[in-house]
């Protein structure tokens, strides 16, 4: 399983944001949802790594959470809530936003049970580190296609060439990022999957 801790970036210069992370992109498909933890930290749990990872990415993209993701197991029978959960994907998570918080992060960390975990971390920090270098223009493109545009709606949209659209995607390296995102969502369940024997024994 996935646990998810979010520290607030800059929280004593602005608003309380925690309440807003149930609405965050990938929240809704929490086993646990968002919940306060303590101060400008909340805690959600995931099932599955496509959600969990999806969500963190788009908090770090916004600029205001350090994001920490850990892999691992979480003692039966779930909790009521997110916060009172314990296990090695708890553990696991508060090193991860801790590392989330060091220079050269990028907001983002994976710590799981079995050191492959280390390449998925990598990975996630290239892609935030990677998006966040986007210029304006590209990411309006980028997302519209995450969204499922083809180029020649996404060029009507913005009121540009379809030439236009495959040269903002290719400059913001569109298809190599989500091919590195499905490939660290892949292994992430490869791992979650490789210990479930171990969590129904």
């Amino acid at each position: 399983m996935f646990v998810l801790t979010v520290d607030q970036i800059g929280s004593r210069a602005s608003r309380d944001a925690v309440p807003s992370l149930r609405e965050a992109d990938g929240a809704e498909d929490a086993v646990l949802a968002f919940e306060r933890t303590a101060g400008d930290e909340a805690q959600a749990l995931f099932a599955e790594a496509r959600p969990a990872l999806l969500c963190a990415l788009g908090l770090v993209e916004t600029g205001r959470w350090h994001c920490g993701i850990g892999q691992g197991i979480v003692e039966g029978p779930l909790p009521s809530h997110a916060r009172e959960g314990r296990g090695t994907a708890y553990v696991n998570a508060r090193a991860a936003v801790e590392a989330a918080k060091k220079p050269g992060a990028h907001h983002v960390g994976f710590v799981a049970d079995a050191p492959t975990g280390a390449g998925i971390q990598a990975a996630l920090r290239v892609i935030a580190a990677l998006r966040a270098k986007q210029r304006d223009t590209t990411r309006e493109a980028y997302d519209l296609a995450l969204r499922g545009g083809t180029q020649a709606r996404i060029a009507e949209q913005l009121g540009i060439s379809q030439q236009a659209v495959s040269d903002r995607l290719a400059s913001g390296m569109y298809r190599e990022l989500e091919d590195l995102k499905t490939e660290a969502i892949r292994w992430a369940d490869v791992l979650d999957r490789a210990q479930a024997p171990e969590e129904e024994g």
